[in-house]
């Protein structure tokens, strides 16, 4: 009999410990909370699925620049305009009057072509490293964004990263800020040969979801891209700040 209560207390004090966070470094680490969290993940689902007309997201997809990260044009310009000791206006003519920077961001023109093309522009020798620099360089980060993104994820959500962007600008941010490492997967204009609103490259994100079209939410800071996207059949929302876009979220329950 002693060894029945033994056992019996043994057992209970087990649970007890299973189902008390204070006893974990962290509530990240207690079963019963990792339990709570997915049993709430469930209903979310179920709720969502018994409301009539309610469309069930599956996968998120985001925008990058002005979205998770800031970027700044004129500064890339007039960084490269120092380095090559160049008019501001004859490197914003060759970037963007003559189309070169969106040729860099569909692919068509590589790093060292458009390395190149600068060089030849020069009135100074310029090394690669310092070109390279002059372009990337004009990021910061959109602090709250990253934990946003990072409980979207915890919640069992699918991320897909798409942007138009050239292999200098990734390059940057995969080195400098951890966000983008949060998305397995991604599509990039200068991989893909396609800029939004061009329906390629969504239909590119749509084939990495596994997903059908209204089970995807797209988030972009440009509406003419979220509306390009609904013409796809894709669910979308204007993204305009962060506190928004939680807003946004939490009505259609994915928050």
């Amino acid at each position: 009999m002693a060894q029945l209560l033994t056992s019996h207390k043994a057992r209970r004090a087990k649970y007890t410990a299973w189902g008390d966070c204070s006893l974990f470094p962290s509530k990240e680490l207690c079963p019963m909370a990792q339990h709570s969290r997915a049993l709430t993940r469930k209903l979310r689902f179920f709720r969502l699925r018994s409301k009539q007309g309610m469309v069930v997201i599956k996968t998120i997809i985001f925008d990058l620049g002005n979205v998770l990260v800031f970027f700044d044009h004129d500064l890339m310009m007039e960084q490269i305009a120092r380095v090559c000791e160049l008019p501001f206006a004859d490197v914003f003519d060759l970037l963007m009057t003559q189309g070169v920077g969106i040729q860099f961001e569909q692919g068509l023109i590589s790093t060292p072509e458009i390395y190149d093309l600068l060089k030849k522009k020069a009135d100074k020798h310029v090394g690669d490293k310092e070109l390279f620099q002059a372009i990337g360089d004009i990021f910061r980060m959109n602090d709250p964004m990253l934990g946003l993104v990072k409980e979207l994820k915890a919640n069992g959500y699918k991320l897909i990263l798409l942007s138009n962007t050239c292999e200098i600008h990734i390059e940057t941010i995969k080195e400098k800020y951890r966000v983008i490492h949060e998305f397995e997967r991604q599509v990039l204009s200068y991989e893909v040969n396609a800029r939004k609103p061009d329906p390629r490259i969504y239909l590119e994100a749509l084939k990495l979801s596994g997903d059908k079209p209204e089970e995807c939410l797209y988030i972009d800071d440009i509406n003419e891209y979220v509306e390009a996207a609904k013409k796809l059949g894709l669910e979308g929302e204007h993204f305009v700040g962060h506190d928004d876009i939680v807003l946004k979220l939490k009505a259609r329950g994915l928050l």
